[in-house]
């Protein structure tokens, strides 16, 4: 019974990932790594004596590990995940939008599908910083939009309106808050008042023609 629970999907969940050759962390401190950079990254190694400072964006998710996407104060942007990491640790938490960290003498490295990514098999190389560190590089402290949540798609659409003017969900007509309508029932009205001169004069004359027919 207890085999038939352990092969049955429905109770457990087993997650995989491909690891290559084991390696320690890294024991030194912080400050006595050197930085660099998204685009000084090379592919399939360990930079050891290195530290990368990035912000993470975006909603992070979680698979094998806890993924995020990340830029650089170059503006450059990777992918980053962490492994290893108790199942009870929450993703927003880890790597929040917005968030600064460090991660100590970073791997890069090909995906199985043919991607690439910083990956952290140690949790002790990840590191939150604060935006007012000595370490974090001056472009990388001002965060775009900090503490906000990320806006819905409804959200962006409704910001992106001209002030005053609110769409409508299923016509998408366009509907004018109280403070314009006096405003457009003015202009409406002119435009109505210009519009009917020449078309009341044309009825006229047409009229008048066919009163001098025979």
């Amino acid at each position: 019974m207890q085999m038939k629970n352990l092969m049955n999907p429905s109770h457990q969940t087993f997650a995989t990932t491909f690891i290559g050759e084991a390696y320690p962390p890294c024991t030194n401190p912080i400050s006595s790594l050197a930085p660099i950079t998204l685009r000084e990254l090379k592919l399939e190694t360990h930079h050891r004596g290195r530290v990368l400072i990035v912000r993470t964006f975006g909603i992070p998710t979680r698979l094998s590990a806890i993924q995020s996407a990340i830029e650089d104060e170059n503006k450059d942007v990777d992918h980053l995940a962490i492994q290893n990491l108790p199942l009870t640790a929450v993703t927003e938490k880890v790597l929040p939008s917005g968030a600064i960290v460090a991660i100590k003498e970073p791997y890069y490295k090909i995906t199985a599908d043919g991607g690439v990514m910083i990956r952290v098999d140690h949790p002790s190389d990840f590191l939150h910083l604060e935006s007012g560190d000595a370490l974090v590089p001056v472009r990388l402290r001002s965060i775009p939009g900090q503490n906000k949540q990320d806006k819905t798609s409804t959200q962006l659409k409704e910001n992106g309106n001209p002030p005053g003017v609110v769409i409508g969900r299923r016509l998408q007509t366009i509907i004018p808050r109280p403070w314009v309508c006096a405003k457009m029932r003015r202009r409406i009205c002119d435009a109505f008042s210009i519009a009917t001169v020449p078309m009341l004069a044309c009825i006229w004359v047409i009229m008048s023609g066919r009163s001098m027919m025979p």
